[in-house]
């Protein structure tokens, strides 16, 4: 009996110290995960901050080229209008000096 009662006492001894093993390496592996994480967080914070800036940049620089893209589509508008009205003009002029021409022929010939 006494024989049976130590190795119970022996066995249960032995298995708290597996236990508390158990419970220290337990401990370690989540503290050690726990690290991995804060680290992983803090890159990938990092990282996510680095492409909103990234971006912001790329942002500002689209937004800079589009506007003066459209400037100088509006001063290319305005000189193509500008240029539309003198081609009008000299047209108009040319036609009326034509006009005046065949005038002064049919003139010219009904009085001969």
């Amino acid at each position: 009996k006494k024989e049976a009662s130590a190795a119970l006492a022996s066995a249960k001894e032995i298995l708290q110290k597996s236990l508390e093993e158990q419970k220290i390496e337990t401990s370690k592996a989540f503290e050690s995960h726990q690290q991995a994480l804060a680290k992983h967080k803090e890159e990938s914070s990092a990282q996510l901050e680095a492409h909103k800036k990234e971006f912001s940049e790329h942002k500002e620089t689209t937004s800079k080229s589009l506007e003066a893209q459209t400037k100088a589509l509006e001063s290319h508008k305005a000189e193509t209008a500008k240029s539309f009205e003198s081609q009008q003009q000299v047209l108009e002029k040319e036609k009326k000096a034509t006009a005046e021409q065949i005038e002064s022929h049919k003139k010219e010939a009904s009085a001969a």
